[in-house]
C-alpha cells in the first residue's frame, strides 16, 4: 500500500512505502494443504451414512478427523495431531454407539458384528463407531510412535 504525497515543490507525488505488516514483502504466505482434505472427508463420510456405504463412511470419517488435527497442528493451536484425533475419536465412538444402542435392543458384542442383520440405521451407527475407534487407535499408536522417529 502507498500513499501518495507531493514534494516541495509540488509537481511530482513521492510514493512513501506503508509500515504496515499487512503484505510485508519478508512474510512468506503459504497456502494450507489440508481445507480440501477436510471437505472432501466431510462429503464423503455423509456420501457414505446416507447412502448406508460402510466403508465410504468410515473412509471419510477417518480422512475428516485426520484434516482437522492436521489443520489445527499447522495453525498451532495444539502442538501435535493425537490429543484432537483422540477427542475426534471418543465424540464419533460415542455417538455411533448412541445410534447404534438406539436401533439394537440388546447392546453386545455378538450384536455389534450382526448389525446388518438388525437395520440399516444400526450399520450407520456401527461405521461411525468403528471410524472413531481407529481415530482413537491411530491416535494412541501415534503416541506411542513418536519417540522412535528419528529426524533427519
Amino acid at each position: 500500500m502507498t500513499d501518495q504525497t507531493t514534494n516541495s515543490v509540488g509537481e511530482q507525488p513521492e510514493a512513501q512505502v506503508s509500515t504496515d505488516k499487512i503484505g510485508s514483502p519478508t512474510k512468506i504466505h503459504r497456502v494450507s494443504p489440508w481445507p480440501p482434505f477436510v471437505a472432501v472427508g466431510f462429503a464423503v463420510s455423509e456420501i457414505g451414512i446416507v447412502l448406508n456405504l460402510v466403508s465410504l463412511a468410515i473412509g471419510g470419517i477417518v480422512l475428516f478427523g485426520g484434516s482437522v488435527a492436521g489443520i489445527l497442528t499447522e495453525t498451532k493451536y495444539v502442538k501435535n495431531p493425537w490429543r484432537p484425533l483422540v477427542v475426534l475419536g471418543v465424540f464419533f465412538v460415542v455417538a455411533g454407539a448412541y445410534i447404534y444402542a438406539s436401533q439394537v435392543p440388546q447392546f453386545g458384542l455378538e450384536k455389534l458384528f450382526s448389525a446388518g442383520r438388525a437395520n440399516a440405521i444400526a450399520m450407520r451407527g456401527e461405521a461411525i463407531l468403528i471410524a472413531g475407534g481407529l481415530l482413537v487407535a491411530g491416535s494412541i499408536l501415534g503416541t506411542l510412535l513418536k519417540p522412535l522417529q528419528t529426524e533427519a
